[in-house]
């Protein structure tokens, strides 16, 4: 008997424990059509709620890839093209963004160009300006409504890659005078902040915090972080699986992966001491806290319904005011 009303694409299996397992699989017809999200485990003894809501995203990702591949068969508005939110559309599709952007930070970059579109000069919204308009002076408009900010200096760069990348596959559309207006814009000098650090102490008091809470996920994401340096970015999107901690092929070791390289790194977490034969655990502390971490998912830090916490953002701020409310409870 089925417990809930299964949304979508999702079904449920009893688990050793007894538990009850969810999981969301994408289609066999998209599946054949290249999609990239095969499935994904929703959750264990999850509410009606908590799997309708974890059975969302894949659904909702599932429903925006479907939109992006069916793009290519409709009319081309020519209307637009040539202009710069036509440029950034193109750009984002293009092999010369796919292949060269980690599908991670693709979301970033069109964030940071969106908002270049929605600017507003004098004769106009940037967006709606023709390729060919953009001269340094105007670059250096658009970099000026920013500031000498981290947004302004990526509203540079990535639009210098665009405007690089795109330029020999429609030449007709850009300046000849300019090779690539963005090269023009001078960055501001700005004071970056120091980025702080903490000590072990610290580290274990909030982790066993998070704990006594009922946040033990939080408390892993600590000390992954702390004694093995993942960045929270890669902590959040899943980098560090169950089934690479003391996995059957590698009993003694915890498995990792590098977000940007996409490099496996096995780090020890123990050896035999030569003279008295005896095992010492070099990470007995951070063990001990894994230990008392639930499994919701396949990844080690992920939220209740088994979705992963995803940028990073919660997990590296989490005193900042847009938090995600499941991290209040952790007292962090």
């Amino acid at each position: 008997m089925i417990p809930v009303t299964l949304p979508q694409y999702t079904s449920f299996k009893k688990l050793a424990s007894g538990a009850t397992g969810y999981y969301w699989t994408c289609p066999t017809l998209y599946r054949k059509a290249g999609c990239p999200y095969l499935s994904a485990p929703l959750g264990v003894n999850l509410s009606e709620k908590e799997l309708h809501e974890a059975a969302r995203v894949w659904n909702d990702r599932l429903e925006e890839w479907r939109r992006q591949k069916a793009n290519p068969l409709h009319e081309t508005d020519t209307s637009r093209y040539g202009t710069v939110e036509w440029l950034v559309n193109v750009y984002l599709k293009h092999s010369s963004f796919t292949e060269r952007v980690a599908e991670f930070s693709r979301p970033d970059y069109k964030r940071v160009l969106d908002r270049v579109c929605d600017v507003q000069l004098e004769k106009g919204r940037v967006g709606d300006a023709r390729v060919a308009n953009i001269a340094v002076s105007t670059a250096e408009k658009i970099y000026e409504t920013f500031g000498g900010t981290r947004m302004g200096e990526k509203v540079v760069t990535y639009c210098k890659a665009m405007w690089k990348r795109m330029k020999p596959h429609y030449p007709d559309l850009f300046r000849t005078d300019t090779p690539n207006p963005w090269d023009g814009v001078t960055l501001k000098r700005r004071k970056k902040q120091t980025k702080g650090h903490v000590d072990r102490e610290t580290v274990y008091t909030f982790a066993n915090g998070a704990i006594a809470n009922g946040r033990g996920e939080l408390a892993a994401a600590a000390v992954l972080a702390f004694e093995w340096l993942m960045r929270p970015s890669s902590i959040g999107a899943g980098y560090a699986p169950w089934t690479g901690y003391r996995a059957s092929d590698h009993p003694d070791k915890i498995r990792l992966k590098h977000r940007k390289n996409d490099e496996l790194a096995l780090h020890p977490l123990e050896y035999t001491d030569e003279e008295t034969g005896e095992i010492v655990k070099l990470y007995e502390d951070a063990e001990k806290v894994l230990a008392q971490a639930p499994r919701y998912g396949t990844s080690i830090v992920c939220k209740k319904n088994g979705v992963l916490f995803g940028d990073g953002t919660f997990l590296a701020h989490p005193r900042d005011g847009g938090q995600d409310p499941e991290n209040r409870q952790a007292g962090a």
